[in-house]
């Protein structure tokens, strides 16, 4: 058995040559990672319409990346009547609905919790390099006249966390 042993490769030109150039695949390897948390809020009433709760932009080193987008998202209501909330993930940019959770909260009018928060994983392919923009959002489907809060004091937080993953 023969042992090669090189301190550096080169290319001709004296440059580092890629894994490609070496032809050495990297397909599925991990090239950035991005997290970010929501900052306390709230949905103050508004129902029937969709919520940012966090929002975080990737811009993707090839057309053949795909973006691995991870939400949890947790919260708690004000008051004791019905309140139901809807979250997906979406990707502003191609203006897309990735995945999306019927129930993330979920209490009935005699004030018993049937949900509360979910996590939410979806594999994206922008086909792009331009800068894409996720967000975790919330829809409030009702209130009776109650908020969803997300509040950081209390642990109730949402995080998005985003990873390009090498095609």
């Amino acid at each position: 058995m023969s042992t090669l042993q090189v301190d550096t490769i080169q290319k001709t030109n004296g440059s580092a040559p890629t894994l490609a150039d070496l032809s050495i695949s990297h397909g599925g390897s991990v090239l950035q990672t991005l997290h970010v948390r929501s900052s306390s809020g709230q949905s103050s009433g508004t129902e029937e319409s969709w919520i940012d709760v966090v929002s975080l932009a990737i811009t993707p080193s090839s057309t053949s990346s795909k973006i691995l987008c991870q939400l949890s998202c947790t919260g708690y209501g004000s008051g004791t009547g019905n309140l139901s909330a809807q979250g997906r993930i979406y990707n502003a940019t191609s203006t897309t609905s990735l995945e999306h959770c019927e129930h993330i909260f979920w209490r009935e009018g005699s004030g018993h919790m049937k949900a509360s928060g979910s996590f939410l994983q979806t594999l994206d392919s922008p086909s792009s390099t331009s800068a894409q923009t996720y967000k975790g959002q919330a829809f409030i489907v009702s209130a009776s006249n109650h908020s969803l809060y997300w509040d950081t004091s209390n642990g109730n937080q949402w995080t998005l966390t985003l990873q390009e993953i090498a095609g």
